[in-house]
């Protein structure tokens, strides 16, 4: 579990990909302990114990994940995801550990999401912004454009 020596720094480095890592690949062990800073001992974990709740999923969610804590702020959520007709850009990543392929659920669950001009980003891992940024950004402006006529963006 996440009580055990850099455990926190060893999660996050599971979701890291892009020019972060290096040549190799994989992040340095100052970049793993950089991660476990803000957890130097059980105290802090509260926090990183809850990003699991942080990731909307419907309560028929395919993965199982259980929602036995924020079951009833994720229904909440998606209350509001499944009225969302603002439009939606997705752009989850072909190697995220975390959220892997759930853009199909957004798809299905969210009308905002509907005929949008949709991205998979290659390579960036599960933070998006390393190794992603540059995909990412050309999403945004081909997003941006296609709705500007859209009174609710």
């Amino acid at each position: 579990g996440l009580n055990k020596p850099g455990a926190v720094g060893k999660l996050m480095s599971r979701s890291a990909k892009g020019p972060s890592c290096g040549p190799s690949g994989e992040l340095s062990l100052d970049d793993i302990e950089g991660y476990q800073l803000p957890f130097p001992d059980d105290r802090y974990l509260a926090g990183v114990k809850q990003f699991p709740e942080l990731v909307p999923t419907p309560p028929d969610d395919p993965t199982g994940r259980a929602q036995p804590e924020g079951g009833e702020v994720n229904r909440a959520m998606w209350n509001v995801f499944e009225a969302w007709n603002k439009p939606v850009l997705l752009a989850f990543s072909d190697s995220d550990p975390v959220l892997g392929s759930s853009g199909y659920i957004w798809e299905d669950k969210c009308p905002g999401t509907k005929n949008q001009p949709h991205v998979t980003l290659n390579g960036a891992g599960h933070f998006s912004q390393d190794g992603g940024a540059e995909q990412l950004l050309q999403a945004i402006f081909k997003f941006i454009p296609g709705n500007k006529n859209q009174s609710n963006l």
